[in-house]
């Protein structure tokens, strides 16, 4: 049989990453609002893909992000944060090359 502090250690445990669970559920879901209520005040597309991507940045935890648009047989990059090489922010993609190609296949 368990001993009843470890159960209750083991509870509490429980608990808090419950906890912590719900907190970082309620702060993407404050994130995707905001963004929300931002895309839908701008009329211009460049401000609405890069507030979709300085939110992706911020609720991944990610160091870049970049929303590719198909043109014709390329994938191109539309919005680029995070970046630190001017080349990054200018990526094309053609059909099966890196991740954005594989999804144009």
């Amino acid at each position: 049989m368990t001993p009843p502090d470890t159960i209750v250690d083991r509870l509490r445990r429980d608990v808090e990453e419950e906890e912590s669970r719900a907190r970082r559920a309620r702060e993407e879901v404050s994130a995707l609002q905001e963004a929300a209520t931002e895309i839908l005040s701008v009329r211009d597309s460049t401000e609405v893909l890069l507030t979709i991507t300085h939110t992706a940045l911020r609720l991944l935890g990610a160091d870049i992000a970049g929303v590719f648009l198909r043109e014709g047989d390329e994938m191109v990059m539309r919005s680029c944060v995070g970046h630190r090489e001017p080349e990054t922010a200018r990526l094309r993609m053609t059909r099966g090359q890196g991740l954005a190609g594989r999804v144009l296949q």
